[in-house]
Order: structure tokens, then C-alpha cells, then sequence
């Protein structure tokens, strides 16, 4: 599974690369590449639903480095087509407030989510089998168990974000 799924993210990065030479309209290369990153995603996804991961480590791979690398693209992508969408007009004197916003959006989620913030970021392991797997770890233990890897991919692709707003600051009054 693992070998598969960095296999169609290797072929998803050199789609990404193409769609983003060439001098066609930002908005038309955003739409090329979110189609990109969902039929890849869908393809690791499928194989995902109905693979048995040969022991918990190739499944907390999965979970907390694989899937993210997918979704979180699809979701830059998403904040990336949204910002084109809604951006206001330069006449209407809302242009700086709409980037603040956009800009703020990282340090809103960090605000939100400190402990998990915490975690990932540090490189800790001790939960991962908890908030990483299908299944939780203790036979017979019925905990409210909730996979975190939806953060993780929000995390990253907001960071990815914040880094694509940095260089459109000549673009726009931030």
C-alpha cells in the first residue's frame, strides 16, 4: 500500500509540475490541478478502503504521512480557487482586509488546535497508534476514538497556503 501510494504521489507531482508551466489562466491551472490531486487520492483511496495493513507502523504511515500528502493538496488547492473566486475588486477598498483574512487563517487553526499543533510538530509518537489507526489500540477498550489525520492535512495545507500568500505579496496589499 504503501509503495502504491508514494508511486501515484510521484506521478501526481509531475502532473502538478505541467499544470503549472504553460500560460494558461491561474484559475484554469488551479482547476487542472485539484482534478490532478482528487483522481490520485481516489485511486490510493480505493486501494485504502480494502487493504490490510500488514501491522500497525505501515498503518500509522499511512494514515499520518500518506493520506495527508494527498489531502492536504486537495484542500491548498481548494483555498488557492477560493481566494481567485472571492478575492474583491481593487475599487471596492476591500482587497487588504479579505488577504489579512486569508493570511490569518494558519495561526487561527494553531489557535484552535494548540495540543495537536504541539504533537505533530515535535515529532512525538506516543499516540499515534490512538490517533492513527482504524482500530483502536486496546482490544476491549471502548474509547471515543477519532483518527486526526483531517489535521493534519488541514495543518499542512495551510501551511502550504501561507507560503503561496507570501509570494503573491506583490500582487496584492497584505
Amino acid at each position: 500500500m504503501i509503495v502504491f501510494s508514494r508511486y501515484r504521489y510521484r506521478l501526481l507531482l509531475a502532473e502538478l509540475r505541467c499544470h503549472h508551466r504553460g500560460s494558461r489562466p491561474l484559475q484554469q491551472k488551479i482547476e487542472a490541478c485539484f482534478g490532478s490531486c482528487y483522481h490520485h487520492w481516489s485511486a490510493v483511496s480505493v486501494r485504502a478502503t480494502h487493504h490490510v495493513f500488514t501491522d500497525m507502523h505501515e498503518e500509522i504511515t499511512f494514515f499520518k504521512t500518506i493520506k495527508p500528502l494527498f489531502t492536504s493538496l486537495i484542500e491548498y488547492y481548494q483555498l488557492i480557487y477560493h481566494a481567485i473566486l472571492f478575492q474583491p475588486d481593487l475599487s471596492t477598498g476591500h482587497v487588504k482586509e479579505f488577504w489579512e483574512r486569508e493570511a490569518h487563517r494558519l495561526p487561527a487553526f494553531i489557535d484552535a488546535h494548540p495540543h495537536f499543533v504541539t504533537y505533530y510538530t515535535s515529532g512525538r509518537t506516543e499516540h499515534d497508534a490512538y490517533f492513527f489507526s482504524r482500530v483502536p489500540p486496546i482490544p476491549g477498550v471502548e474509547l471515543p476514538h477519532s483518527r486526526v489525520d483531517h489535521l493534519v492535512s488541514r495543518y499542512l495545507a495551510l501551511q502550504r497556503y501561507g507560503r503561496y500568500l507570501k509570494c503573491r505579496k506583490d500582487r496584492y496589499p497584505l
